[in-house]
């Protein structure tokens, strides 16, 4: 039995408020190892559900491959360097359920899964929340005139 990596991931933003109809904004996690053993963040997957937990099932993506390494420390007994991740979780299919929705699902939730393998053949997986609001053009002039 070798040792398994532990990380934790975190982020300053969890709720995405785009600032225009065509940039939207990306969710930037900074994953910290903990222990002395290296990984690979494989790939994510993400899963949507309106904001009275009801699974979209036509949006989710699964596996989308990633490649990034998260090197351990020689001290196995404290954290190591942060590494910053930056996902897309406002998809095409997000946008288009927003502009094509009579009714205001905004916002819509979005679990991500951060799947990784250490150099010890160990799988681990990292789950993560934000909330997707749709763009309001009202509320983006407000913001821009009240700054």
């Amino acid at each position: 039995l070798y040792p398994k990596a532990d990380l934790i991931i975190d982020s300053e933003t969890f709720n995405l408020i785009p600032q225009s109809a065509t940039e939207l904004p990306p969710i930037t996690y900074s994953v910290t190892p903990l222990n002395g053993v290296t990984c690979t963040l494989e790939s994510y997957s993400i899963e949507y559900s309106s904001y009275l937990k009801e699974p979209i099932p036509s949006l989710a993506l699964d596996k989308i491959p990633i490649n990034v390494r998260i090197a351990g420390t020689e001290d196995s007994g404290s954290e190591g360097e942060s590494v910053s991740l930056e996902l897309y979780p406002f998809t095409t299919g997000v946008r288009e359920l927003f502009s094509k929705s009579p009714s205001d699902i905004s916002p819509i939730l979005a679990k991500i899964t951060i799947y990784y393998r250490d150099v010890n053949s160990n799988n681990g997986s990292i789950e993560t929340y934000c909330s997707l609001f749709k763009y309001d053009s009202a509320n983006a002039e407000t913001e821009a005139t009240d700054g």
